[in-house]
């Protein structure tokens, strides 16, 4: 490859890392509003989010197969500002996991505790949740009540 040609490569590569660092770093900031909005129990926020969140994640996606592509045609590249910016890049999309697992645990513990609650509104027990038989369903508890006649 001739000079022109790797410059050309490289300053591609560079374009699309630059790409991806900015879609990371919206995810980010999605993610660091559903964690407040999951904090203050902010519902209209957190159902705003969702769809930002899929449109965030889907760009990401996006910028990450692009720059990917221009990798594998650049080659290796030694050069000090794509190792730079590649490691902020991975740093970037650490942070974004540990952020949606977070977030991710938070709407669980909440799930869980609705759920046993709403077990405690029906007349069952939290100390024996119900299990899945054989054929998939939940056996019935004598005395178990639905929400509406309890």
């Amino acid at each position: 490859m001739n000079e022109a040609s790797r410059d050309g490569t490289q300053s591609r590569a560079l374009e699309r890392l630059n790409r991806a660092i900015d879609r990371a770093t919206e995810l980010q900031a999605v993610l660091l509003d559903e964690q407040a909005a999951l904090a203050g129990r902010d519902l209209d926020a957190l159902d705003a989010i969702v769809s930002r969140k899929v449109d965030a994640v889907e760009a990401l996606e996006a910028a990450d197969a692009d720059l990917r592509k221009a990798m594998d045609r650049a080659g290796s590249v030694d050069d000090a500002t794509v190792a730079s910016l590649a490691e902020r890049f991975d740093a970037l999309a650490r942070e974004c996991s540990v952020l949606n697992a977070g977030n991710g645990q938070v709407i669980h513990a909440r799930r869980t505790h609705i759920d046993q609650r709403l077990m405690v509104l029906r007349g069952g027990s939290m100390a024996t949740p119900p299990t899945y038989g054989r054929h998939g369903g939940t056996p019935g508890t004598k005395g178990q009540q639905t929400l509406a006649e309890a």
